[in-house]
């Protein structure tokens, strides 16, 4: 694994907030699946690679991407896999240390629900961040046993968390109003669900399990503090 290297993966569906492309600039290596192509070209930026069945996305920006040198990944529609997680392997392979799904939200329920299934399988354990952007939610995707911290977020901002494929054991938080102490988050249980920010700052620890840890921004998107790589390997810009 390399130290600081990010990889981000764009889906389909709705278009990408503006304010994103500071966390698509920084990254390492920026993947699309399939029609994330095209939310990326609205944006003026083109990928590293493309990866999927190529069934969705414009022939216009696929034409673009072929003409600037983009990798092209075209699978079988017929597959085991959505494209989605498709591309999120062919980041794993890139051996980044930060893994961010990007999408702009407006995706079909099942392909949301299948990539963030992938972000909890124990094959990705390894990477020490992993996170997704939804629209204007924020989820952060925690295998235990692990600490995250966060700032920057109002007094009263929500935030939830859910045990992702089974029981979380050992979940401590600061700096939110209904504190846990060293406890367990039952998988069929909303127990997690609309905590609120104390002052801003905050931090959870699990000992044990997959913890999703959403935050609704409500438009608001926060500073996204990466390292930039020294790869001379950068995504397009158009």
């Amino acid at each position: 694994m390399k130290q600081n290297a990010s990889g981000v993966v764009v889906t389909g569906g709705d278009s990408l907030l503006p304010e994103l492309c500071a966390l698509i600039d920084a990254a390492t290596v920026v993947i699309a699946a399939d029609s994330g192509l095209d939310r990326l070209w609205e944006l003026g930026r083109l990928p590293h690679r493309v990866v999927g069945d190529l069934d969705s996305v414009s022939p216009q920006a696929l034409g673009a991407a072929r003409d600037r040198g983009v990798v092209i990944e075209q699978h079988p529609a017929d597959k085991d896999a959505t494209d989605t997680e498709l591309a999120i392997w062919a980041a794993t392979r890139c051996e980044v240390d930060r893994l961010t799904v990007v999408s702009g939200g407006g995706d079909r329920l099942d392909h949301l629900l299948g990539w963030l299934s992938v972000l909890g399988t124990p094959r990705l354990a390894a990477i020490p961040h992993l996170d997704a952007w939804c629209g204007t939610t924020h989820i952060q995707i925690l295998h235990g046993p692990c600490e995250h911290g966060w700032s920057g977020d109002t007094a009263g901002a929500v935030v939830s968390l859910i045990p992702w494929g089974g029981e979380c054991h050992g979940v401590t938080t600061a700096g939110l109003r209904w504190a846990l102490t060293n406890a367990t988050l039952a998988v069929a249980s909303s127990r997690g669900i609309s905590n609120q920010m104390v002052d801003g700052h905050a931090h959870i620890s699990l000992t044990d399990g997959v913890l999703a840890v959403l935050r609704p921004h409500r438009g608001v998107i926060p500073v996204v503090n990466l390292t930039p790589s020294n790869s001379g390997d950068h995504h397009h810009d158009v």
